[in-house]
């Protein structure tokens, strides 16, 4: 048994299984029966194992399905199963029934992700999960957490202090995350201790661990929350095992063993519980840094300071070497109820190594430090503090250093920060001892950060920091310290020593049985092949020996022939090693058995193409890296989600459905080719470390990099092939200067293309961004045969959602640069309307309670207001139309304009939104003297000291401003007209809401940058523009953020050109969403300020906006992420029970074109950074 599950993991693999269960097709789905057959054809029903791998290959194609396309296909029997519908431990112990295997419904509680620390046991959820028996050992299996994931929950009402040493202050708004198909091996055959953390049974029985090891109900509730990649890392907590934590004197102390401490990046985050104390009064900007991490050679320490009463939550992640993400170690809840008088404002170059002894000290040649904490206690007397400059030193540090370097280094040390320069710092090496000694101290009360450096005496370099230490006269000494921390690791070893005696004595027992059984079953297919074996061709015999399959067999039979020896009971007739020939003969002359080699998944085809041309490197990127290929994935997702309803049918293929899921894309090559290729792009490939393609497991799409000489080599071995092997790219490099100009169509969806060293970025993109447009291709064709023969569409909603696909899909390859013969030809319905179309729509607006209308299908599509008179509101467009040869559709809902109350708020209102941009503004000559008039009134007499001006949060775009002095001062009064022609952009009803003696002042930051008296009159032009003051133009950030929060200049998209961004991904950068992700609908909704644009949310359950983005630019980016175009500004939200939420959003280049009417002035986007020319 391992220290993570409860099989042995050096005996049992599962990845070929894994691979053969997300094979499977709908024909061996039919009956429960099929399916376990179809899982026996990875695993000998005689195998010793057989019921680990069948209970594993349950689990698999649980996760497999969850979201799948193919369950519509399924019949009842099994649809039932797995569709959302279904209880997955119960999923769990039908299919077992049906495999003969033994396994047991457990009922109790569970930890799951809406669990905070600190619940008393009554309060945490109710749940279910599984055990099976296999060789009469029980196994335990987390079922719903091991076929799928959550992943962004969010509690809500929390502020984010701290993060990774930086002080980030956010708010963390409630959302309820995404479930996502993805199987976790951590869940499966997990060890009853570990579960024993997260689950707890009503039937103690079911904890299955052994005697006097029990967990009572009060322990479960109260124990430390550790969680899965804890568990990986071989992590153990040495600190107080609680969930809860109350801190002493205003600090918490949580102390992990970790003997991979050198192969982690460690980072955390710091929340504190808004309900839970008054961080209103604080200012937040002004608060040190509260974490101390200090990462040892085999452990790791957090030390918190706690500034504010209440509660925290405080959570780590490690990552590893060869993942992309950071796996959640742990989480306390931590109570506060006296803070630290002196909070550590730790150097923010000090957070990224830590303090205390670690492996950059260890790797320069130190070890042996003899002080274990990373602080060096100052015991100061304050009463007897005088005038003059004596030091007092804190016990001196010493290590010993690594004999072959003491010659070849030198140290030194200093204080980082000191500014009144109280510490006191010397290092003295001595090289007959081999040691290094520093001493250091304070001349008053206080606290600094010693560095101790190091360098090469040979390289002549500059030091670099090797160790950093807190030298403090706050702490109290504590003798105790070292002590506890040696009597923690002690404990924590002598742990680990019993449970490997545990887990040895486990696996003797297991092998024993196991051993016997496997034995008896090869001594009885001996007997019953000797008939035929004699038979046999010989040269079928060899080549049957040299399969993989039976090496395998022959390598676990050597295992069994030395374990086996240990045991006098298992003697037979002949040795386990004798069997062999004669088994694998007995296997050969019986081809169509249950043993008969499978054919070969595409992976496997795959990896035959990549031995061909000597692959032997891979470099993984993430997705994002290609913007091409992620446009086209995004385009492809919005159709799916708006024609769901009307296709019932599988969608994707089994390789398509890999590429739209992939988290990552692997560039396969050749090792001599990398550094090639590395020498001519900035972005270095990274090749993993120890390749290994056998073992590799494939995304898809890959990419294959070979040099053009081996172009027959692949073009042959597509020929031999006989499937459709969509997934694979190659791309031919030649060492020219240019690429080839030259075509290659897709083989049985294999793409080709010419490349350069210089641009395989950009090629990569390219021929990605072909291969996922195949899958829209496919797609479409889906759709064009299903509906082909269909003229006469009786359910309007059928009819809308197609066009919409395919006017969704038509944008798409428009913003494409998918060659044209790639290209399928969509089809394209035009409707006609009346002439007067658009002045009966401008007539409907005048009708109170019409909020809004756009052309739909040949008919008026008119959006009314449920909370006005409906009955009257309609009366009134029918009496209209009643003339009018016009057909209208009216749809209830309500229209919301984004704005609320918000913490943030400065002044007495307390509404926010956002601001949305910058743009510049150009007085016509009939303005002239309007822009450089010169009024009087309430305005002069305020400053932006004196003002209470109203906050509009600059998210958009930042309004980035510096220190000075003249910014502000109360000695200088507002100006009446800025003379700059920057102007901000923000929202006309969170201007007007915030409007106090006819002015409405624009505070960002706490700084007055700009003001207005001027709001115009046409409330649905939700947009205006505001001066802003001439002498912080050039703080300002005229840039708009992408979707990835890069900045970048933005293009206004016109009226004209709006159509090809129809179904893209659009976003918004926020007061309140941080982005906002979004797809474009609909370009042609028209209200009484101008042309609307519609957005719907682009993620089930997170949306677009929240009340306070009022203002915000809806952005989107091109194809290859080289443009950003600024679309709109956000209104509000319109939304009905019959309809889904839509969010409403002004076209900018209509409102610039209105606004230039109201104001005398032509509105531009900026080009530059705070141009005024």
């Amino acid at each position: 048994m391992s220290s993570l599950h409860s099989y042995d993991e050096k005996k049992l693999t599962f990845h070929q299984n894994d691979q053969h269960v997300q094979n499977i097709g709908i024909e061996d789905m039919q009956t429960l029966r099929n399916i376990v057959q179809y899982f026996e054809k990875s695993v000998d029903r005689s195998h010793v194992y057989r019921d680990i791998y069948i209970a594993r290959s349950i689990l698999v194609w649980m996760s497999h399905m969850v979201g799948s396309v193919l369950i519509r296909l399924l019949p009842y029997e099994v649809r039932k199963l797995v569709d959302s519908k279904s209880y997955s431990p119960g999923t769990f112990c039908t299919l077992c029934e049906a495999a003969g295997i033994e396994s047991v419904l457990i009922l109790g509680k569970a930890k799951d992700i809406t669990f905070e620390p600190g619940w008393m046991f009554d309060k945490i959820p109710p749940a279910s999960w599984n055990s099976f028996r296999c060789n009469n050992i029980w196994h335990l299996v987390f079922t719903e957490l091991a076929i799928a994931s959550v992943s962004g929950y969010r509690r809500g009402g929390e502020i984010v202090i701290e993060s990774d040493g930086n002080r980030t202050f956010q708010a963390s708004s409630s959302s309820a995350g995404n479930e996502r198909s993805v199987f976790s091996d951590f869940w499966f055959c997990i060890h009853p201790k570990i579960l024993a953390i997260h689950a707890f049974p009503d039937n103690i029985d079911f904890l299955y661990l052994p005697k006097g090891q029990s967990v009572t109900e009060e322990t479960f509730a109260s124990c430390a929350l550790l969680l899965p990649a804890f568990f990986q890392s071989g992590m153990s907590l040495l600190s107080e095992n609680a969930c809860v934590l109350m801190s002493h004197k205003g600090r918490c102390v949580i102390h992990i063993a970790c003997p991979s401490v050198k192969g982690l990046k460690f980072t955390y985050t710091l929340t504190f519980l808004t309900d839970t104390g008054d961080i209103g009064s604080v200012n937040l900007k002004a608060l040190p840094r509260m974490v101390v991490f200090s990462p040892g050679i085999d452990d790791v320490t957090f030390t918190i300071s706690l500034p504010i009463l209440g509660h925290y939550l405080f959570s780590t992640s490690a990552l590893s070497e060869g993942h992309n993400q950071n796996p959640e170690c742990f989480k306390f809840k931590i109570i506060c109820n006296e803070i630290d008088a002196h909070c550590r404002n730790i150097p923010q170059a000090v957070t990224e190594m830590g303090v205390g002894f670690t492996y950059v000290a260890k790797e320069f040649g130190l070890k042996q430090p003899t002080n274990a904490s990373a602080i060096l206690k100052v015991d100061y007397d304050s009463s007897q503090e005088s005038a003059s400059d004596e030091v007092i030193e804190s016990e001196p540090v010493r290590f010993r250093v690594v004999e072959d370097r003491i010659n070849e280094v030198e140290f030194t040390s200093d204080f980082l920060d000191d500014v009144e320069n109280i510490g006191f710092s010397e290092v003295n090496l001595n090289k007959d001892k081999g040691e290094l000694e520093v001493k250091a101290g304070l001349k008053k009360a206080g606290e600094r950060v010693l560095v101790v450096k190091g360098r090469q005496i040979a390289s002549n370099q500059n030091f670099k920091p090797i160790v950093y230490y807190i030298v403090s006269s706050y702490e109290k000494k504590d003798d105790s310290y070292e002590k506890n921390v040696k009597k923690n690791k002690r404990r924590e070893a002598n742990k680990r020593k019993r449970d490997a005696k545990e887990s040895y004595k486990a696996q003797l027992e297991d092998l024993v049985l196991t051993t016997k059984e496997e034995i008896k079953n090869l001594h009885q297919e001996l007997i019953d092949s000797k008939a035929v074996a004699i038979d046999m061709d010989p040269d079928k015999l060899s080549m049957f020996k040299e399969s993989s399959y039976v090496q395998n067999i022959q390598q676990e039979l050597v295992v069994m022939e030395e374990d086996g020896s240990r045991y006098d009971d298992m003697s037979l007739e002949s040795p386990v090693y004798d069997l062999f020939d004669m088994y694998v003969t007995s296997l050969a002359v019986n081809p169509d058995g249950d043993n008969k080699t499978l054919e070969l998944s595409q992976e496997e085809i795959f990896r035959t193409l990549l031995k061909k041309v000597k692959v032997d490197a891979m470099s993984e990127y993430p997705n994002d890296s290609f913007p091409a290929f992620c446009h086209g994935r995004a385009a492809i997702q919005a159709i799916i989600t708006r024609g769901k309803d009307i296709l019932d049918m599988p969608v994707f293929s089994e390789t398509e459905n890999k590429m739209m899921k992939s988290e990552c894309i692997q560039i396969y090559t050749t090792s001599a080719f990398i550094g090639e290729i590395n020498a001519y792009n900035t972005e270095q490939m990274d090749p993993v470390k120890q390749f290994c393609l056998e073992e590799q497991n494939m995304s898809c799409p890959i990419i294959l990099i070979v040099e053009q000489e081996k172009k027959n080599i692949i073009e042959e071995w597509i020929e031999t092939q006989n499937d459709n092997l969509h997934g694979i790219c190659v791309l031919l490099f030649s060492k020219g200067r240019e690429r080839e100009q030259q075509y290659f169509s897709p083989e049985k969806g294999i793409f080709l293309n010419m490349v350069t060293l210089s641009d395989i970025m950009a090629a990569a993109d390219d021929i990605l961004e072909r291969s996922i447009f195949f899958v829209l291709k496919h797609l479409l064709e889906i759709y064009v045969e299903k509906y082909r023969a269909t003229t006469d569409f009786s359910d309007v909603e059928t009819e809308s959602t197609l066009q919409s696909v395919y006017a969704f899909a038509r944008a798409a390859y428009q913003r494409s640069e998918v060659p044209e013969c790639e290209r399928p030809n969509i089809p394209e319905k035009t409707y006609n309307y009346s002439n007067n179309i658009d002045e009966v729509i401008t007539t409907l607006l005048t009708i109170e309670g019409v909020v809004g209308c756009s052309k739909k299908l040949g008919r008026l599509e008119v959006s009314i207001d449920d909370t006005k008179d409906r009955k009257t509101i309609v009366e009134k467009v029918k009496l209209y139309l009643k003339n009018e040869s016009i057909k209208a559709t009216c749809v209830d809902g309500n229209f919301t304009y984004f704005i609320c109350p918000g913490d943030q708020v400065q002044g007495k209102k307390g509404k926010i939104g956002t601001l949305g941009g910058f743009a510049k503004r150009f007085a016509t000559k009939t303005n002239m003297e309007f822009n450089n008039r010169a009024e009087t009134g309430s305005a002069n007499q305020l400053s932006p000291v004196e003002s209470t001006g109203y906050l509009v949060e600059s998210t958009n775009t930042t309004v980035e401003l510096n220190n000075r002095e003249e910014t502000g001062s109360a000695s200088q009064s507002i100006p009446e007209e800025s003379a700059g022609n920057l102007v901000a952009l923000i929202s006309r009803h969170v201007a007007h809401a915030n409007m106090e003696m006819g002015i409405m002042h624009l505070l960002v930051n706490n700084k007055i940058i700009g003001h207005t008296d001027n709001i115009h009159p046409q409330t649905l032009l939700d947009i205006i523009p505001i001066d802003i003051y001439e002498n912080l133009i050039g703080d300002c950030n005229t840039r708009f953020k992408t979707e990835q929060n890069k900045f970048m200049h933005a293009q206004l998209i016109d009226r004209e050109h709006i159509s090809t961004l129809m179904g893209t991904k659009v976003h918004l950068w926020g007061a309140v969403s941080s982005p906002g992700l979004g797809t474009l609908v609909d370009i042609d909704f028209k209200m009484t300020g101008g042309l609307c644009i519609k957005v719907c949310d682009c993620i089930n359950g997170k949306p677009f906006s929240y009340p306070g983005d009022s203002g915000a630019i809806v952005c989107a980016s091109d194809s290859r992420g080289r443009n950003l175009y600024a679309i709109a500004m956000l209104i509000g939200k319109y939304e009905g029970i019959k309809i889904q939420p839509t969010y409403m959003a002004v076209l900018l280049s209509e409102a610039f074109q209105k606004l230039k009417e109201l104001y005398k002035s032509e509105f531009l986007l900026c080009e530059d950074d705070g141009a005024t020319s």
